[in-house]
């Protein structure tokens, strides 16, 4: 709730956090109902709602892959963006630790579409497309249940903002033109902004113009809509 506020969030913006975990979430100005449970409707700090789904692994997997092809994040990465679009036909299902969204705590990862061509390249693409596929399930699920995601601003933050291969491949699979936000520190800027409005009596617009929270870099997907199409769907096939 305080990243919201960091990030100057307005309705239909979305927000997209990579960490050891994932969230996708976007400022809602009424409370949703998801029988699913995919979407947690939760209140957040200006008196509206932050739809949120969260998914349980993120950067845990692509490191064990890292840990598992003896590579550095730095190498990884580059094994992953020189890889073939769409991984080679390759598959990774990243339920390493379970999974919440959707909710199979039981579940485990699974790596689909092996040949003997398969190189080191297309298995760290395939294990960042799983998990940024994963988050774009997610917010399929926020947008099914009525929160507007279709604002200029796609943003993503934690860890994966760092990391070229995710900022691309979300770039891509979404489809959309990714914000990196120029402040790193979100979640106390947040805090700010909750003080600044109590005490000033302003508004988040205001704050978020005079404090700069809009400014960001740009990553523009450079994929094509077909690769879109078919990465995700073959990983709609495999997840079920």
């Amino acid at each position: 709730m305080a990243g919201a506020l960091g990030l100057g969030l307005r309705p239909g913006d979305v927000s997209v956090s990579i960490g050891t975990s994932g969230t996708v979430y976007s400022p809602s100005q009424k409370s949703v109902s998801d029988p699913s449970g995919l979407v947690a409707s939760f209140a957040d700090a200006t008196g509206q709602f932050l739809p949120l789904a969260c998914t349980l692994n993120a950067t845990l997997v692509t490191d064990a892959i890292g840990q598992l092809l003896s590579v550095e994040r730095s190498e990884l990465e580059n094994l992953a963006v020189s890889s073939p679009r769409g991984s080679g036909g390759l598959t990774l299902l990243p339920y390493f630790a379970g999974e919440r969204t959707p909710n199979r705590p039981g579940a485990t990862g699974a790596l689909y579409g092996m040949t003997l061509n398969t190189s080191r390249e297309m298995i760290a693409r395939a294990a960042f497309e799983g998990v940024v596929c994963g988050l774009l399930d997610g917010l399929d699920a926020i947008s099914s249940v009525g929160v507007p995601t279709t604002a200029d601003r796609f943003l993503l933050i934690g860890d994966g903002a760092k990391s070229l291969a995710y900022r691309r491949l979300l770039a891509n699979l979404a489809n959309r033109e990714v914000t990196i936000p120029s402040n790193a520190e979100i979640v106390a800027t947040g805090a700010a902004v909750q003080a600044a409005i109590m005490l000033g009596s302003n508004r988040l617009d205001d704050v978020a113009a005079q404090w700069d929270l809009l400014s960001g870099s740009q990553v523009e997907p450079n994929g094509d809509a077909e690769e879109v199409v078919l990465v995700r769907r073959r990983y709609a096939q495999i997840r079920g």
